[in-house]
């Protein structure tokens, strides 16, 4: 009997569902009655408004092709610290990878967090979809079972989520659960 729960509540899932490592954090919310929606975050990078040394013309003769090089350079590593410093203030640098279970409606995880039923979690996770991009998704706790992690099993299934933020997350699992297929079946990645 009690697979045939189990097939009902797979037939009610709406979104593909695919078994990964990812780096993610997860965090209670404190202060359940603030309506939360979800994000998309992709630190700093060229071209999000701020010109960069890309921008200029590079047929431009007055700067010599050596100091040119040299500029670009420059430039890339100082995108590259001041997207390192916005993910870090976005606490989203030192984040270990784990294994998930992910949709485009939840997720299920080890927490070490005490968790009960109903609160309201934050979840950070980088997926690799069109580049890579932070999503920052909130849910509530939905299931909790003890897990071999020394922790506890927990299922979190999102609200208020953009359609940018579920687009990306179906995108996502739509690409691994190929790459996992192809894999099994041989053909390389």
């Amino acid at each position: 009997m009690a697979n045939q729960g189990e097939e009902s509540a797979a037939e009610k899932r709406t979104h593909f569902r695919v078994e990964d490592v990812l780096p993610v954090s997860v965090r209670k919310v404190e202060g359940a009655g603030q309506c939360l929606k979800s994000r998309m975050v992709r630190g700093f990078f060229p071209g999000c408004g701020v010109p960069t040394f890309e921008d200029s013309n590079e047929d431009d003769a007055s700067i010599p092709p050596a100091l040119r090089k040299m500029l670009f350079q420059i430039d890339t590593k100082l995108n590259l610290i001041l997207e390192k410093l916005y993910l870090s203030g976005e606490e989203m640098v030192c984040v270990d990878s784990r294994p998930v279970s992910l949709s485009a409606s939840g997720i299920r995880l080890c927490t070490k967090a005490g968790f009960a039923l109903g609160d309201l979690a934050e979840v950070k996770l980088l997926v690799l979809s069109e580049g890579a991009a932070w999503l920052v998704l909130y849910g509530r706790v939905a299931r909790l079972a003890p897990s071999e992690c020394g922790g506890q099993d927990t299922a979190i299934a999102f609200t208020e989520m953009e359609d940018e933020v579920r687009e990306a997350l179906i995108r996502y699992t739509l690409r691994r659960q190929r790459e996992l297929i192809r894999k099994e079946r041989g053909y390389g990645v």
